[in-house]
């Protein structure tokens, strides 16, 4: 919250990665971040809508389960480009 209300850029000027690989690194975040969200949403929306009532195995839980493992993965990729980011920018 801190950094979307005063920004973040002020605090990490004083990064060596400031003008070089900051950015970059950032935007890679950014996607893995964004295309997550949507990922959840869709798993999320499509369960609710293709699952009976109540919940259990049916035709549509193969791919529940594959799109569940994408977006876990998206989560972890979404963690560690995010701990590299906040190293660069505000650690390093």
């Amino acid at each position: 919250v801190d950094v979307r209300l005063h920004g973040w850029r002020q605090n990490a000027e004083a990064s060596p990665y400031y003008t070089t690989w900051l950015n970059p690194v950032l935007y890679v975040h950014l996607a893995f971040a964004i295309s997550t969200t949507l990922l959840w949403i869709y798993t999320i929306v499509t369960a609710v809508r293709r699952f009976a009532r109540p919940a259990a195995p049916g035709p549509y839980s193969a791919q529940h389960k594959r799109v569940a493992k994408a977006a876990a993965l998206g989560m972890c990729l979404t963690a560690v480009t995010g701990w590299i980011f906040y190293w660069m920018a505000f650690v390093a």
